[in-house]
């Protein structure tokens, strides 16, 4: 949606001289929602950036308690997204982006859905690590 909404402004800026007032603020809407929400696959399949250097020095057993604490650090964010997310979207709700005519929160609204969505993928990948034969 978000390649979609860019195009039809870049389409109404070249050629027609006149962008929707929605495009900029809808294109950050979506950018927002994507960015922060899909930062859960990186914890689910082992795609974000971390130091493994030491992964060759240290015995599995140390490592494995170096996962661990990671999780503990990204479960504890989770729930600081979720509840400090969800009380600045409740700020949000008394303003109105312009272009779009819809509340703040629900751009707001993307850090406590984020939250959550890393609270689960730190459980799930803590249940894998625990059941996980090293």
């Amino acid at each position: 949606m978000m390649v979609i909404i860019i195009c039809i402004v870049v389409f109404g800026r070249l050629v027609l001289n006149r962008t929707p007032g929605w495009g900029e603020p809808g294109s950050l809407m979506f950018m927002v929602w994507f960015s922060l929400v899909s930062a859960f696959l990186g914890i689910l399949e082992d795609k974000h950036l971390r130091v493994t250097f030491t992964d060759m020095f240290l015995p599995p057993a140390l490592i494995r308690v170096f996962d661990f604490v990671s999780l503990f650090i990204i479960f504890v964010f989770s729930l600081f997204m979720i509840i400090y997310g969800y009380q600045m979207a409740e700020l949000a709700r008394l303003n109105i982006i312009t272009g779009l005519g819809i509340k703040s929160s629900w751009l707001f609204a993307a850090v406590p859905a984020a939250g959550v969505a890393l609270l689960l993928a730190a459980v799930e990948k803590g249940i894998r690590i625990l059941w996980k034969k090293k």
